[in-house]
């Protein structure tokens, strides 16, 4: 059996496609459940609003821009799901015109995982969220950028 790189590279942005999905649907949930339209036992969140919440609380930062921080990072993870839904869909390879579509979700979705990082470090939250996280995430875009732009498609 013979796999084309061209494939492996198309496997990466469903995987990062799927990723995003589910990251978005949770925090998602996770907001509609604050907001009570979800049951209180409903248990398919990401808990990431709270996260957010008792990060910036140190600072007395009102819980109206905690929530406004995790609705513009849940939208950014929804675009970027996008993104790599199109780019996955889309992608023939290195020479084709949508492979701008992968460079461009992976450009938002590093940028994303690099301002987490520096959110980390500005509010001095290594007891509530592990930096090394963001790193991984990073690191792991950064690295499927680099095998789906340098790797030859077949």
């Amino acid at each position: 059996m013979h796999i084309r790189l061209v494939t492996l590279k198309r496997g990466l942005l469903v995987f990062w496609a799927v990723w995003f999905s589910l990251v978005c649907l949770t925090n998602v949930l996770d907001g509609c459940k604050r907001l009570e339209l979800l049951p209180t036992t409903w248990q398919y969140v990401s808990g990431n609003f709270q996260l957010i919440l008792s990060v910036v609380s140190v600072y007395r930062i009102p819980e109206w821009l905690a929530a406004l921080l995790f609705t513009g990072a849940t939208c950014v993870e929804g675009v970027c799901a996008a993104l790599f839904w199109l780019a996955a869909v889309r992608f023939q390879g290195v020479h084709s015109p949508h492979l701008a579509l992968a460079v461009t979700a992976f450009a938002l979705s590093i940028a994303l995982w690099a301002a987490f990082a520096v959110s980390v470090e500005m509010f001095i939250a290594f007891e509530k969220v592990s930096e090394g996280t963001f790193h991984t995430l990073f690191s792991a875009n950064l690295l499927s950028l680099l095998a789906i732009c340098l790797l030859p498609d077949t």
